[in-house]
């Protein structure tokens, strides 16, 4: 006997129906098939088990939940996309895609590179829907085509197993579709996809950094060493719109590999004074010398003046403070 519960079944025309649609007065009026196994259901609608189509008690043929989920799914994105291709009505996709601007590029020889949410209507890019169609050596459950017959994309429904490793690296693009319940099929019924949902993965869909314009708006911090008008040392993280909008003399951007230590310090302040910028940092001071104990490794400064060890940061407030460079 096959105990199997299903929300949905197919009726003796193929239409598909679910069982939340039936009444106690119209469930007689058509018969009802399994999308499993092909055998014929009883819709059941009790008060005491959710309703359901249940197969018939002397039924003993073997059927498989799986199976079920797999072909629902395929089902149901296909008649949906079809409808929205014919009514010209959005099936939208939610996808974050890695986009560069190029806003202060020739002033600071940066990009801004960041993600971005977009939503697509695919049924108007593709208004094209094969079931299970060869293609680059795969049978995806369903294939999505251009308007000119080149680009592709494939729709996998996963209800045990995963697209394969061979697919996935193939290059072509993918929307696998998790399906473990009849309630994951709520996305495709709603006509919308997106990577924020768990049961949604999108594969090989970011070919390349897209083109954007945060209009002078950066989102991306870089971690930026510079001098302000002041003549005084900072360490910042900054947009490149905040770096802009700041009165420096000088900036450098940090890499991951740098070590901001008193060496670092000292080598930027002597580049800023080759270039005649003013830093009050007492590695450029007339009084000071390394510490040569090296008694404290934040305060690497010695000065001669008031024979105390302090940070080379001590410049910035202290009245005796002398260029040495």
């Amino acid at each position: 006997m096959n105990d199997i519960m299903y929300q949905f079944a197919f009726t003796q025309n193929k239409v598909l129906i679910d069982i939340e649609t039936l009444t106690k007065e119209n469930k007689h009026e058509n018969e009802y098939i399994c999308l499993s196994c092909g055998e014929k259901l009883v819709p059941k609608l009790g008060n005491t088990k959710a309703h359901h189509f249940a197969h018939y008690p002397d039924n003993n043929n073997f059927c498989s939940r799986e199976t079920y989920l797999h072909y629902l799914g395929k089902i149901i994105f296909y008649r949906q996309y079809n409808e929205c291709i014919e009514k010209k009505v959005p099936f939208n996709i939610e996808y974050e895609f890695e986009k560069e601007c190029r806003c202060y590029y020739k002033k600071y020889k940066k990009s801004c590179i960041y993600l971005s949410k977009e939503i697509y209507n695919i049924a108007e890019y593709f208004p094209q829907i094969k079931y299970q169609k060869k293609e680059d050596g795969f049978i995806p459950d369903l294939l999505l085509i251009d308007k000119q017959n080149k680009d592709k994309l494939f729709i996998e429904i996963f209800v045990t197993h995963s697209i394969s490793e061979e697919k996935m690296n193939s290059g072509n693009r993918i929307i696998e579709i998790s399906i473990k319940d009849e309630k994951d099929i709520n996305p495709i019924v709603q006509k919308f996809l997106s990577f924020k949902d768990p049961m949604i993965k999108f594969y090989n869909f970011q070919k390349k950094i897209l083109e954007g314009n945060c209009a002078g708006q950066c989102k991306v911090k870089n971690k930026v060493l510079y001098v302000d008008n002041d003549g005084c040392i900072n360490t910042e993280e900054l947009t490149l719109s905040e770096l802009e909008n700041l009165n420096i003399k000088e900036y450098y951007f940090l890499q991951e590999k740098d070590v901001v230590d008193n060496d670092f310090i000292k080598m930027f302040s002597l580049k800023c004074s080759k270039k005649k910028i003013q830093v009050k940092n007492c590695n450029l001071c007339k009084y000071h010398m390394p510490d040569k104990f090296k008694q404290k490794k934040d305060q690497p400064i010695f000065c001669k003046l008031q024979s105390f060890i302090c940070s080379s940061f001590e410049a910035e407030d202290c009245k005796s403070f002398n260029w040495y460079y």
